[in-house]
């Protein structure tokens, strides 16, 4: 941030500012404020960034083994284009000066005339852009949201950035899917219908902070029960088992009391692996407290914590989650606590007591039903299945959307930020549960 403040301090109003950062930068809480900045005092933004599976390939620096991006803008503060961007989505880096050159002439070119798909048009994809006869990239004209994220960066299909911001506004509209047949679904910001619980520091923190000492493995009859760590081949199903037991520290009843009426039977993936996790949402069969992997989530209605559980492992509950997480490690998708609260979801209080009924015989049905890791979904049966359940027989979607939701799936197990270059093979076995016992 410092460096970014000491550029915008130097350039001059008609300037213009080129600077390659951390890909963190478009999409992650803390670079909230220079998002801010370039959307306030600069027009004619550019950001250029690199669709890679490994975290080296999405990488402009030699020396870094992290994503990035390369951003453009002019310091313009009544610029008539502000309040949008210009989002180069490269297959690769160019592999010489030379075609590095020719990459950016077909950017101006193509941006010049103002010629260029929209965020907003709906799933056809972005303008493509040439060098002799291979794509190189892609280019889409997107808003830049007050106090928000610039998630299209890093994307090889941008027609799943398209459907994503569809199904963000409330409009299933999937690609292929022609416009008059998309559905309407009752979306919600996450912070609308829940809250996060306490940071995994005021649980178990170190100098006092902290109420309980968390022991893992925990017993089947501790007190208070923790879900504490990922283990990924144990968190195959919707429905697990809490793995560790939290001790409450002395001198600090009463603070841990506090603490543990936040416990709540969902937990929020804040680091989603989604070429070796299954679940976005876990649901603990005795209610847990949550460590840094899966914060607690504390529904409104705490009776409709099943239909959340159902729709986070949704193709479209994670595909969600994937839009707007931070992706600048391949295969892997971070979103911390307060990015949390931002994300759309289902709104789950929208819903009536009959779907809510359907939704809870739903997740009964498959709760210990095992589900591949998320870039395996358009091989995933269970989740398969479980996305007809919830559309069809909750949300009165129409039968004819299926097979485009079986497209979306296909898209995403193929966007090299969810596969990461890594084809799962995980044990379709069954897990051995941290700790037998059942509510």
């Amino acid at each position: 941030m410092r460096l970014l403040h000491l550029a915008d301090r130097m350039v001059a109003d008609g300037g213009t500012v080129a600077m390659v950062l951390p890909l963190a930068v478009l999409q992650g809480q803390s670079w909230q404020k220079a998002r801010d900045l370039w959307r306030k005092d600069y027009g004619n933004i550019v950001v250029i960034s690199i669709a890679g599976a490994k975290a080296h390939d999405k990488a402009f620096s030699a020396d870094t083994g992290l994503g990035e991006a390369l951003v453009i803008a002019k310091k313009s503060p009544d610029a008539d284009n502000k309040g949008r961007g210009m989002f180069v989505n490269l297959n690769r880096r160019p592999r010489t000066p030379m075609e590095g050159e020719e990459m950016a002439n077909q950017i101006r070119r193509l941006i010049q005339p103002d010629d260029v798909r929209e965020l907003e048009e709906g799933p056809y994809g972005g303008s493509r852009i040439y060098v002799g006869e291979e794509i190189v990239d892609d280019i889409l004209d997107c808003p830049l949201p007050e106090g928000g994220q610039w998630p299209a960066a890093g994307i090889a299909d941008l027609s799943l950035a398209q459907a994503a911001y569809q199904l963000s506004q409330g409009n299933l509209w999937l690609p292929g899917q022609p416009e008059d047949t998309a559905c309407p679904l009752p979306i919600a910001l996450l912070g609308m219908i829940a809250r996060m619980g306490f940071l995994h520091r005021d649980i178990n923190g170190a100098g006092g902070r902290g109420a309980f000492d968390i022991i893992s493995p925990g017993i089947p009859t501790a007190t208070f029960h923790a879900l504490w760590g990922h283990d990924a081949p144990q968190e195959r199903t919707m429905a697990i088992q809490p793995d560790s037991e939290a001790i409450v520290r002395r001198g600090k009843e009463k603070r841990a009391h506090e603490i543990w009426d936040t416990r709540s039977r969902t937990h929020h993936n804040a680091d989603f692996r989604f070429n070796s996790q299954s679940l976005a949402v876990a649901y603990t069969e005795r209610p847990s407290l949550g460590g840094r992997p899966w914060p607690n989530l504390i529904l409104n209605q705490p009776n409709r914590e099943r239909v959340y559980t159902l729709w986070g492992n949704s193709t479209l509950g994670a595909f969600l989650y994937w839009w707007h997480s931070s992706k600048q490690d391949g295969g892997r998708g971070i979103m911390p606590r307060l990015q949390a609260i931002s994300m759309p979801v289902l709104n789950v209080d929208a819903l009536s007591s009959a779907q809510v009924g359907k939704a809870n015989v739903i997740f009964d049905e498959m709760k210990h039903r095992q589900m591949l890791p998320f870039n395996e979904a358009d091989r995933d049966e269970v989740r398969q299945e479980l996305d007809q359940h919830l559309l069809v027989d909750v949300l009165e979607v129409p039968d004819s959307v299926i097979p485009y939701l079986d497209e979306l799936r296909e898209k995403l197990c193929a966007e090299p930020s969810i596969h990461g270059g890594k084809k799962s093979t995980a044990s379709a076995g069954p897990p051995q549960s941290h700790m037998q016992f059942h509510a």
